[in-house]
């Protein structure tokens, strides 16, 4: 990340909060999300949210929807009650971000509108199970679903205690199982890319291309019947 950009990011937040989150941005967060290598285009990230309605489940603390605000994105944040500390409800607040309270085993959550994207970095490691209503409204709700996730299922980090809040032997999801269920729920998966031990896997519905090509020509239909009716009947020459 440039110094530019990094100024321009940690003007966003108070600056204690970004002291405290400044380096694992830089060397988690920016390193595995959005730096560009051989092995798989993470810009592909930076590239794509850019201008869209963006809804950040796990949003806390805030990093990457500093990014999104940045590249022009309208945001909204999904937390669980216990990542919804004060200081991040007061600085969601004043990036003009909604901020709502759910857990994701709870079911599917009614949200404000339709959204561009929905992004969960590293969610589904801090959860029991796969949240199947709630992402099935993700598909349903989301023209594109992010999933970012340890392409090993971060076993190997939790064995060395590298993520403490988690029990040795809990059962992750790897990317082949997400690919499954999320296929079960009736989403194709579109792009997949690793890199720095993380896999990005993005979803759309199934029928979802064709769907938006059956939109597009109905808005075509509609604005002929339109122009029609402005123009008045077309009467062929010689009638």
């Amino acid at each position: 990340m440039d110094a530019k950009f990094s100024e321009q990011l940690g003007a966003l937040f108070p600056q204690g909060y970004w002291k405290k989150w400044e380096d694992r941005f830089q060397h988690d967060f920016w390193n595995c999300h959005f730096a560009r290598t051989d092995d798989y285009d993470r810009d592909f990230i930076y590239r794509e949210l850019s201008n869209k309605r963006i809804l950040e489940v796990g949003g806390y603390p805030g990093l990457l929807m500093g990014v999104y605000k940045l590249r022009g994105c309208e945001v909204v944040a999904v937390d669980a009650p216990q990542y919804r500390p004060e200081y991040y409800l007061e600085w969601c607040k004043s990036q003009g971000i909604i901020s709502l309270e759910h857990d994701i085993h709870k079911g599917r959550l009614v949200l404000p509108g339709r959204f561009d994207i929905a992004v969960m970095s590293d969610v589904l490691l801090h959860n029991s199970g796969f949240p199947s209503e709630f992402m099935r409204g993700l598909i349903e709700d989301c023209d594109e679903v992010y999933l970012l996730n340890y392409k090993d299922g971060a076993q190997g980090k939790i064995e060395r205690g590298q993520i403490c809040n988690l029990e040795v032997g809990f059962p992750l999801p790897s990317p082949e199982n997400v690919i499954e269920e999320m296929k079960s729920l009736g989403a194709k998966i579109s792009y997949q890319g690793e890199s720095a031990g993380r896999t990005l896997l993005v979803f759309k519905k199934e029928n979802q291309d064709e769907v938006s090509d059956s939109d597009s020509a109905l808005r075509k239909v509609g604005e002929l019947d339109e122009a029609i009716s402005e123009s008045g009947p077309v009467v062929a020459d010689g009638a």
